[in-house]
């Protein structure tokens, strides 16, 4: 549904910490020191102001981090969408055979 950038969602899976760009629709899911670190495109001064932030405050960052990972499971559980795409398929299927 969302022009998600799906390589951030194995980076979150992890559940350390993720500084990040917001791209695509990562705004409708993430959000900057709830369960992501997040700086504008192409503000270096501001990726390295946060990046010292997580390095500077390790226990805040392990909290983000695993808030990123509860996220990501939340809404991009593979089970879950695996479903969805095969479901998609059976209609257009269906669609096509009608």
């Amino acid at each position: 549904e969302y022009g998600f950038p799906t390589k951030i969602i194995e980076y979150f899976s992890t559940g350390l910490p993720v500084l990040t760009t917001i791209t695509g629709s990562l705004d409708k899911f993430l959000f900057d020191d709830i369960n992501c670190f997040s700086v504008n495109n192409f503000d270096v001064k501001s990726f390295t102001q946060k990046w010292l932030y997580v390095i500077n405050n390790p226990e805040i960052a392990r909290e983000v981090g695993k808030k990123g990972r509860a996220t990501i499971l939340k809404h991009f559980n593979p089970k879950l969408e695996t479903v969805k795409i095969l479901n998609h398929i059976n209609r257009y299927s269906q669609t096509c055979a009608d």
